[in-house]
Parts: structure tokens; C-alpha cells; sequence
């Protein structure tokens, strides 16, 4: 029996079965430990998302209050006002009227507030529906002993204009019933606003703000839970009382001397989020013993084939077992490992060979092409390059590349071709001592021997030729390699020279390039930030004469920089990407007939100057086509915004929904807006809705929040700030009369 389990223990079975039940122990502690740091990630975010929340409806509100004392300065600046109030005696008359105005000024006022007037000369407190005599008006509408009339008398003695009072103040808001002066128990928490118009003013308004229904009426969700208090120490006397899992926010208004706070209770989120946590333990141990069950299943269907494998590494080695053992498993790994390394090793000595191949095929090719008819064929074949060679690259540029089929190209290449084969014959009588043949019908290529040790001389009267044999249809780049020991690895010297040819300078003349001095060639384009900026906006108008001037200009003063023709491609490259970054702009997409990787391809191998001016013109005039086309379209676009904003302006009207409509872009949409319109389509949208909202101001009755929300503004303080921005005016001072 222990040697069962040994054994067991030693398979591959035995050893899964014990790396999963490690892996379920540490699983299951990592939940455990996590639990609390998900907690208190959890509850971080909450809190987060809590307090903006929070923010935004002390900002409301803080707006709300600036409102209600605008209101008040408002009352106490108005002539008819200051007319009553300054007189010297303050009759009961005075009293009737000034309750009649504080009714006829009541409709201007912010919502959820009542005002009344307190003045020293009157036995009277004066508000909108009537006067009440002052103790009465203590007694009955107050339930707070310490808002006596010692208090409120107190108020006129303060030096700030602005007092407020947070809501512990209750206050009735029922009618007074004269028959039995008494009022019923209906009482409401209001904060309350004290203005006095100067220091020693004989009188002060008062407004009583019911701010619990203007936070239960906010759209936030935390709006009716929101409190105000009058000093730092009551909201630490609340949170010295509060129970675990309870969060306070607060916030101080400088502007006001109050504070906001809020409770958030996360007790039941909390409770919820241990119960997942222990179902969602009991799952991942479930799944994980699922696992384990499939692993020993699959590990025991796999050990035949193992067993397999094992006979044929390990022939008679093998002990009885029903169970591969780890033993068996690594030496059957040393093994495959040994195969691995093996045919590694053999793979690299078959691309050696490979190669060797191909450079003793090159050489091959060197000695068998264009080889001369005569007495000195055998010498020749004998030619080791015993001072070294250096190797000459020939390229035959067809001009006007744009114009020109294969076929021609082909014969352009054949008749320069025997022209050289024909020169190097009669320099080799003359003692070169050069091989040549062709590459792929594109170059021609020379070993020259370092015999003499003059290649420079030697590359200008093979340069003094080329320009003598060629004509107005080609030009020539002469590519000179550093100085080779032998003919091994030729194609990386001829892949390497080619590359020189980025360095040609952009003219139509015989050019020699060495590699030895390439590092002396530097120089880069010019094309600054104004002129992309001024042809990106000509090309997006569609002005295509603008945009032909701007490249010609560029494309020419860098011609006479002398830039190579790399870069002078990449310059090419920056005016296409501004064209197809500007159809795009327009079109949302790019064109299917636009074939980018066939104009790249062209101006890799075009080398004239005229040649890149051509390729730049066909394709500003392709992009600009497709934009003006596009153009046309614009005025009916302007039009369909125009009337969908007249139509249904009383819905939510959004950029992106025109963009989707219209299948534009939205950058596209705003700047086509403003050129025909000359104003943004926000000021557009929001003129349109003022002027739909001066009409119901003069011709209905409706209150502004109601007007606000027929126009497509669901925010009455939004509304307001946006009127205030077109007419000048609040419309809390009849700012509609401007209409």
C-alpha cells in the first residue's frame, strides 16, 4: 500500500492533484484578504461619486440664494417702494399699501419663498396677503421660543447687509383665522434671508425660503437628503452620533457663512456586498474542484500515450507503474529537447549552405555574362581581384515615369544597356580589368579592380560617358561601393549601395554617390506650420488653384535646397496625407477609389522633379473633386438644420444628432454652420429659443418655468442665465421688455 502511494505520489496525477488543492487553499485565502480591500474600494468610489453629486446641488442651491437676494435689492430699489417706506410716519394706510405691493411682487419673486417687511416706527409686520401685529405674528407663526421679538428687533442693530439664518426656524404657513386668532400646527422648516438696505436702516426685509422643497424639487437624488447648518459644530455633533457604515459630506459657503451637509448610509450595500462575496467564494470553490475532477480525468486518459512515448526513449528502463512517473517525464523532456537543439543546429548550417549557394551562383552569373570573345578569355575567367574590387551600380532613371508602360521601359533599359556593354569591352582592352552584367533589367552592374587605386577617376569618366549617350527621356545615378576583399556575400554590398539612392539630389543630370562619404549628405525638407495650415484649409474649401500654388511654391523652394529624393518623397508624402486627412474631414471616409499604396509605390521610384510635381497635381485634383462635390450639397445640409431647429426646437437638439442624421462629421457641421450663417449652431439653437420665449413672455400668462421648458430648457436657473445673455437683462427685472 505505501508503495502505491508513493508511486502515485510521484506520477503526474499524484503531482495535479496536489497543485490544485494548493491552488484552492491560496485562492480561497486571496478572497478572504481582498474582502476587505474591495470594501473599501468600493466604498471610495461611492463616497467619490457621492460628492460630485453633492457639489452640484450646493451649487444650485448657492445660485438659487444669490437669486432670492438679487430679489430682495430689487424690492428695496424700487421707486414706488422707497416712496412708502421713507416716510416719516408709518400709518396704517402706509401699511396697506405696502402689503399691496409686497402681493403685486410676489409673482417676480424666485419660487418656494415668502417676504415680509419688519420696521421699527410700525406695530406691524407687512407681507404679501396682509399686516399682523407684531407679537402675534412672534407668537402664532413661531414655535421657536428664542425667535422672539427681542430677536428680531436685535437684527436692526447688525452692521451686514446679508444675514441667513439656517432652517431650524418653523414657521406657519397657514392663514391666520381673525374670528379666533388661532392658527393650526402645520408648521414648516424655512431658512431664513435678512437684507438691510444700509447700516442703520430703520426697517429690513425678510424672506422665508421653504429650501426643503427646492431641494425635493432638484433633479439630483441626494436633493431632499441635504441639510444646512449654521456652524461647524452641530455637523460634528452629528457625526459624533452617527452608527458605523453612515458617511457625512459637507461643504462651507464663504459667500453665505453656512455650511451643507449630508448623511450617506452604505449599511445595507455593505451587508449586500458580503452576502455576494460569500456566493461568489462557494462558486469559485465549486469551479475550481470541477477543474481538478477534469484535470485527473484528462491526466489519466494522456498517461497511455505518455506510457507510448516513454517505451520508445525508454526501452526496458521503464518500472511497472500504471502512472507515468515525473522521473520518466523529464528524461523524455532531455530528449525531445536534444531533437530540438539537433535541428536547430541543422536548419542553420542548411541557410548557410543556402547561402554559400546563392553567392557562388552571383559569382557564376559574373563570370559567364558578357564575358569577351577572344586570345585573353582564359586570363580573364583566372581574375581574382587580388588588390581588392569595388562595385559600381548603374541606374537608368526613365523621365516622365508616370507616362510610360513596362514594355517601353523594358526597351529604354535594352538599348543603354548594350551602349555600356559595348564601353566597358573597349575599357577592358584598355586595361580596367572590370566584370559586368545586369540585374533584373533595372541596373547595370560593374567589379572594378583596385589596380590603380583611382576609382574616383575612374566613376567620372564613366559619369563623362553617361552624359554623353544620354538624352532628354532618362538620367543616370552612379552608385560607388567601399572597397571589397572578395566576392563572398556580394548581395549584401549590392542590396547596401542601393540604398544610396535616397541620396540623389533632385536633377535631371548624371549623379555619383559613394557609399564612404554617404554620412556627409545631410539635409531635411522645409515645410512650415503656416503654409500646411493655409493649404489644409484651401483644400477643405475646395479651392483647388490655392492649393496647386502652395505645393508648386513648396515643392520648389525645396528643389532649390537641393534635398535628396527621400526626401523630397516624404514632402510628397505630407501634402497626400493633408489631402486625405481633409476628404476624410468632409466625407467621414475615405473614397475606394483613392489607391494610396499605388501612389506611394510610384514616388519611390520616380527621381525628377517634374515627375513629383506631376503625381502631387493628379492628386489634389482627385481630392478636391471629390470635395466640391461634396460642397454642393452644403446648402441643402444648412437647410435641413435651419428648419429641423424651427420645427422642433422644444426637443433636445444635440450636435451629434445632426452628425448621425446627415452622415458628416460634427467638426464638418460647425464649420460649414458658421460660414453660412456667420454664428455657431449653439447660438444659433439658443437665439431661436429666446426669441420663441419673448413671444410667450408678452402674449401668455405661463411662469417662466413652464416657458423654459416649452422652449427646450428643463433648467429655469439655465433659462434665465441664457436670456440674461442675449437681452442684457434678468427677467427677474423684466428683462422680456426688451424683446
Amino acid at each position: 500500500m505505501k508503495i502505491k502511494l508513493k508511486m502515485l505520489f510521484n506520477s503526474l496525477v499524484g503531482r495535479l492533484f496536489i497543485s490544485h488543492m494548493v491552488l484552492i487553499i491560496i485562492v480561497c485565502i486571496s478572497n478572504f484578504l481582498s474582502h476587505s480591500l474591495i470594501y473599501d474600494v468600493l466604498e471610495e468610489r461611492l463616497i467619490n461619486e457621492s460628492k460630485v453629486e453633492f457639489n452640484n446641488v450646493v451649487k444650485e442651491c448657492e445660485e438659487y440664494i444669490s437669486d432670492i437676494k438679487n430679489y430682495l435689492i430689487y424690492i428695496s430699489m424700487d421707486t414706488e417702494f422707497q416712496r412708502i417706506i421713507s416716510s416719516k410716519n408709518i400709518s396704517d394706510y402706509s401699511v396697506y399699501k405696502l402689503s399691496n405691493y409686497m402681493g403685486r411682487k410676489y409673482i417676480e419673486s424666485p419660487q418656494y419663498i415668502n417676504t415680509w417687511i419688519y420696521h421699527k416706527r410700525t406695530e406691524y409686520i407687512v407681507t404679501r396677503l396682509t399686516s399682523y401685529p407684531k407679537r402675534m405674528f412672534w407668537e402664532k407663526l413661531y414655535s421657536n421660543p428664542a425667535y422672539n421679538n427681542k430677536f428680531w428687533e436685535e437684527q436692526l442693530n447688525t452692521n451686514e447687509q446679508f444675514i441667513i439664518y439656517p432652517p431650524d426656524i418653523y414657521y406657519d404657513n397657514s392663514l391666520i383665522n381673525f374670528e379666533n386668532a388661532n392658527i393650526t400646527n402645520n408648521f414648516n422648516r424655512y431658512m431664513t434671508i435678512i437684507y438691510k438696505p444700509f447700516i442703520n436702516s430703520s426697517y429690513y426685509l425678510c424672506a422665508f425660503v421653504e429650501i426643503n422643497r427646492f431641494f425635493e424639487n432638484n433633479n439630483s437624488l441626494f436633493g431632499e437628503q441635504i441639510n444646512i447648518a449654521a456652524n461647524k459644530a452641530q455637523i460634528e455633533n452629528v457625526k459624533a452620533n452617527q452608527p458605523d457604515g453612515i458617511y457625512t459630506l459637507e461643504s462651507f459657503s464663504e459667500k453665505n457663512n453656512i455650511y451643507y451637509y449630508m448623511e450617506l448610509d452604505y449599511r445595507n450595500i455593505k451587508q449586500n456586498l458580503s452576502n455576494i462575496n460569500i456566493k461568489f467564494t462557494v462558486i469559485t470553490i465549486i469551479a475550481i474542484a470541477m477543474c481538478l475532477i477534469l484535470s485527473v480525468f484528462f491526466s489519466i486518459k494522456i498517461n497511455t500515450p505518455l506510457k507510448n512515448i516513454g517505451e520508445i526513449f525508454l526501452p526496458g528502463e521503464r518500472d511497472k507503474s500504471p502512472f507515468t512517473s515525473l522521473i520518466d517525464l523529464e528524461t523524455i523532456r532531455k530528449h525531445i529537447y536534444s531533437l530540438i537543439q539537433l535541428n536547430l543546429k541543422y536548419k542553420a548550417e542548411i541557410e548557410n549552405k543556402d547561402r554559400q549557394l546563392q553567392s557562388y551562383i552571383l559569382i557564376e552569373k559574373i563570370r559567364n555574362l558578357y564575358i569577351p570573345d577572344g586570345p585573353d578569355v582564359s586570363s580573364y575567367l583566372k581574375y581574382s581581384f587580388s588588390n581588392g574590387f569595388y562595385m559600381i551600380c548603374i541606374k537608368i532613371h526613365p523621365i516622365g515615369l508616370i507616362s510610360y508602360n513596362p514594355s517601353g521601359k523594358s526597351i529604354v533599359f535594352l538599348n543603354y544597356s548594350k551602349k555600356l556593354s559595348e564601353y566597358f569591352l573597349q575599357r577592358n582592352r584598355n586595361g580596367w580589368n572590370c566584370i559586368y552584367f545586369s540585374e533584373n533589367q533595372e541596373n547595370f552592374i560593374l567589379l572594378l579592380d583596385n589596380r590603380n587605386k583611382q576609382i574616383e577617376k575612374y566613376a567620372n569618366q564613366i559619369k563623362d560617358y553617361l552624359e554623353l549617350i544620354r538624352n532628354d527621356e532618362v538620367c543616370f545615378t552612379v552608385l560607388v561601393s567601399e572597397l571589397q576583399s572578395n566576392l563572398n556575400g556580394l548581395d549584401m554590398v549590392y542590396n547596401n549601395i542601393l540604398i544610396l539612392l535616397n541620396k540623389r539630389c533632385m536633377e535631371k543630370v548624371t549623379q555619383i554617390i559613394y557609399q564612404s562619404n554617404i554620412s556627409e549628405v545631410k539635409n531635411h525638407y522645409t515645410f512650415t506650420t503656416n503654409e500646411m495650415k493655409y493649404f489644409s484649409d484651401s483644400i477643405s474649401n475646395g479651392y483647388i488653384k490655392e492649393s496647386m500654388e502652395i505645393m508648386k511654391r513648396v515643392l520648389e523652394y525645396n528643389y532649390r535646397k537641393r534635398i535628396n529624393c527621400f526626401q523630397f518623397s516624404s514632402l510628397c508624402y505630407e501634402f497626400i496625407n493633408l489631402c486625405i486627412k481633409a476628404v476624410i474631414d468632409t466625407l467621414s471616409y475615405l473614397p475606394g477609389e483613392i489607391d494610396i499604396i499605388q501612389i506611394q509605390t510610384v514616388l519611390k521610384s520616380l527621381v525628377c522633379y517634374e515627375d513629383y510635381v506631376q503625381i502631387c497635381e493628379n492628386f489634389i485634383e482627385e481630392i478636391s473633386s471629390y470635395i466640391v462635390k461634396t460642397d454642393r450639397n452644403n446648402d441643402y445640409m444648412i437647410d435641413y438644420i435651419l428648419r429641423y431647429i424651427q420645427e422642433k426646437y422644444y426637443e433636445d437638439i444635440y450636435l451629434d444628432l445632426f452628425a448621425e442624421k446627415l452622415c458628416v462629421s460634427k467638426v464638418y457641421i460647425c464649420k460649414r454652420f458658421k460660414e453660412k450663417t456667420g454664428t455657431s449652431l449653439v447660438d444659433y439653437l439658443n437665439k431661436y429659443r429666446m426669441e420663441i420665449a419673448c413671444e410667450k413672455l408678452k402674449n401668455t400668462d405661463l411662469k417662466i418655468k413652464d416657458i423654459a421648458s416649452e422652449v427646450g430648457i428643463e433648467n429655469v436657473n439655465s433659462f434665465i442665465r441664457t436670456f440674461k445673455k442675449y437681452y442684457g437683462k434678468s427677467l427677474l427685472s423684466r428683462g422680456y421688455s426688451k424683446c
